[in-house]
C-alpha cells in the first residue's frame, strides 16, 4: 500500500522529514505551512488551512488507493480561478462589452456581432500600445479593450477546435 505526503499531493515532491514543516501553496495560490508529525501524517499549522487534497483541516494520512476521485466538472474552476481573481478586471470588460453592443446594435438586446470587426490580432496591439490610458470613446483603459479582444480572439479558437 503506497502512501505519500500532503505537500506530495498537489505536486511537491518532498520526502519524509520528521518534525520539519514544509511550505507549499494549495490551490488558491494562499501560502500553507504544514509540519510533519512522522509516519506521513502532516499537521497545517494554520488552523483555517485545509488539506489540498481532501479539504479536511485536522491531522491524518492519504492512502493513494483511497484518494478521492476528481470532478471532471472542477477542472474548470471558472468562478475560483478566473473570477475570484480578476472581478474588477472582468467587470470593466463586461462595461466595455455592453457599451460595445450598445454602439453597434442600439435597440437590440446585449450580444456579441461576431462580422463586424473580427481584425482581433490587429485591434489588441493598437489597444496595447496606450493600455495605460484612457480610451477617450469608452470611458475605460485601453488594457480593458486588449482583454476583451482577447478573450473574443480565444472564443473563437476555442469554438474551432470543438468542430
Amino acid at each position: 500500500m503506497s502512501r505519500h505526503t500532503v505537500d506530495e499531493a498537489i505536486g511537491g515532491a518532498h520526502q519524509v522529514d520528521h518534525g520539519r514543516s514544509r511550505s507549499c501553496t494549495d490551490t488558491n495560490f494562499k501560502m500553507r505551512t504544514w509540519k510533519c508529525l512522522g509516519d506521513h501524517i502532516w499537521q497545517s499549522e494554520d488552523a483555517s488551512s485545509c488539506c489540498p487534497q481532501c479539504n479536511r483541516r485536522a491531522s491524518h494520512e492519504h492512502n493513494v488507493d483511497q484518494a478521492p476521485a476528481v470532478d471532471p466538472r472542477k477542472a474548470t474552476p471558472i468562478f475560483s480561478g478566473v473570477m475570484r481573481y480578476f472581478p474588477d478586471a472582468l467587470a470593466a470588460v463586461a462595461r466595455l462589452s455592453k457599451a460595445g453592443s450598445d454602439k453597434h446594435n442600439p435597440g437590440q438586446p446585449l450580444h456579441w456581432s461576431r462580422g463586424k470587426s473580427d481584425d482581433h490580432g490587429d485591434c489588441i496591439a493598437r489597444h496595447q500600445i496606450e493600455f495605460d490610458q484612457i480610451d477617450k470613446e469608452t470611458g475605460e483603459y485601453h488594457a480593458v479593450a486588449v482583454a476583451w479582444r482577447a478573450l473574443a480572439q480565444c472564443q473563437l479558437l476555442e469554438e474551432a477546435k470543438k468542430k
